[in-house]
């Protein structure tokens, strides 16, 4: 599945793509998000509140290794991170 996405043009030509962030028995993100940053492209994804939802940018893998685990084990930033959002 990941090497289907990499593989498309609107992909190669994106600058910007959000990304959710994989659980253990989901189609795995992890290739798609390394190579959205080792590219250069503006890498987001879903930061969960009780009420919404947004998408966050995501700078480097040692800030997704650096983010704390929800109850579900997959890293999110916190509430309070000042982070760009997809939709500014």
């Amino acid at each position: 599945m990941s090497n289907m996405l990499l593989n498309l043009q609107k992909y190669k030509e994106s600058k910007r793509v959000s990304v959710y962030l994989s659980m253990k028995d989901e189609v795995q993100t992890d290739k798609i998000v390394e190579d959205i940053l080792s590219k250069g492209k503006t890498c987001f994804i879903p930061l969960y509140t009780k009420t919404s939802m947004s998408m966050v940018k995501l700078n480097s893998l040692d800030d997704l290794e650096s983010l704390p685990k929800t109850k579900w084990n997959i890293r999110q930033p916190l509430e309070t991170d000042a982070r760009e959002e997809a939709c500014e």
